[in-house]
């Protein structure tokens, strides 16, 4: 193994958690690094998919063609040629105001609530297909149909080719309701189908205790076409969009495990590869429940198990950063900068993975399309 990246999903956040937190092993990896600043994609609070793409070095604007394709294929949903694809969240919805837009709930609980939907609805060419805990994948397989539509989930908003920001309208706001995002005959068909579907679903979960709602966003209708990855490399990814991206860029994917302690020894295993990537998703879950102490909690744990373990792994470069700030307080990713360090045969004296002692690094300020050359740089020093 030449290479570990990890990317600490939304770990970025004001105050800073990485700056509250004890982390000894993520420190020692800081002060051996260069350090600097990332935008991973600048003037945009990127999801998650975005942003990896763009720290792998593909451009979403030229590549990204929405969320739904990415998350349905790593699920194992199919979904054919002129198909859209929606990723779904079930939610809440009291007195037409979210208030819980993605609900705790098991897959199983999914499935039947997928299963019903599709009963009751009975609609040609609409299907709800469950993918991970409360996600969903919604396929219209109907022709004359476009992907050019905004999201329904008032958290997220297209703005260009697909890429979409996040925004603070998480909780607490009304659900959009789906427009077109051009003046096609298609992009309005396929909007109006989409209210169709919301309002009726949404009649039928009216008095499900679990759900009663749906939010949908990151309508697509292929995956993108991405150059091969340069090298032998292996992603473990917590999200089926990322390892999408892992696959569609020739990696080989693995099942990241559960467990801190058991990723690290999984890391340990994969020294026959150039490159590994890993992402863990934790941080970004605490920050999105407004648990500024839990994410904190967090960053200790994967310092105290992870870190700890592939501190120590000989003659590689550790790159580490975040895919985006996510705001404790908001509960919403946002447009910040995030911290990045990457280990050097000459450090720059940076002490720690934080905004403060990042942000005085001899990286300077990044954009997240320059991560993998910035990286390839200080590999041959």
């Amino acid at each position: 193994m030449k290479l570990l990246f990890v990317i600490l999903d939304g770990a970025g956040d004001a105050p800073s958690a990485l700056e509250t937190a004890r982390t000894p092993h993520l420190d020692e990896i800081a002060q051996r690094s260069k350090g600097g600043m990332l935008f991973p994609i600048k003037g945009v609070a990127p999801e998650s998919d975005q942003a990896m793409m763009a720290l792998l070095g593909y451009s979403p604007y030229t590549y990204y063609t929405g969320r739904g394709p990415l998350e349905a294929y790593d699920a194992g949903v199919r979904f054919g040629e002129g198909d859209i694809v929606f990723r779904g969240n079930f939610s809440v919805i009291k007195n037409g105001i979210i208030t819980e837009p993605s609900v705790e709930i098991t897959e199983d609980v999914n499935a039947k609530l997928c299963a019903l939907l599709n009963e009751k609805l009975d609609m040609t060419g609409v299907k709800f297909q469950t993918t991970k805990g409360y996600r969903f994948a919604l396929v219209l397989s109907r022709r004359g149909l476009s992907s050019a539509v905004q999201n329904t989930h008032p958290g997220y908003a297209v703005i260009k080719n697909r890429v979409s920001t996040a925004l603070e309208e998480r909780t607490g706001a009304a659900p959009r309701i789906c427009e077109p995002l051009d003046g096609s005959l298609e992009a309005k068909k396929t909007a109006d189908l989409v209210n169709e579907i919301t309002a009726r679903v949404s009649t039928i979960l009216q008095d499900n205790p679990t759900a009663n709602y749906i939010l949908l966003r990151g309508a697509g209708d292929s995956l993108p076409e991405l150059p091969p990855a340069q090298g032998k490399w292996c992603m473990l990814a917590d999200s089926h969009a990322d390892a999408t991206i892992g696959k569609l860029a020739g990696m080989h994917v693995h099942k990241k495990p559960e467990s801190n302690a058991e990723l690290a020894k999984k890391v340990v295993s994969l020294y026959l590869y150039d490159s590994v990537c890993v992402q863990i998703k934790s941080p970004d879950k605490y920050s999105h429940r407004k648990d500024f102490q839990g994410k904190v909690k967090a960053l200790e744990e994967i310092d105290r198990d992870f870190f700890s373990v592939v501190k120590n792994i000989p003659g590689i470069t550790i790159a580490i950063t975040a895919d985006h700030a996510t705001s404790s307080a908001l509960g919403a990713h946002t447009k910040d900068s995030v911290p990045i360090c990457i280990t050097s045969k000459k450090p720059d004296g940076t002490r720690r993975l934080s905004e403060t002692a990042c942000r005085k690094g001899s990286l300077g300020e990044l954009d997240g399309s320059a991560m993998m050359e910035t990286i390839n740089k200080i590999e041959n020093e």
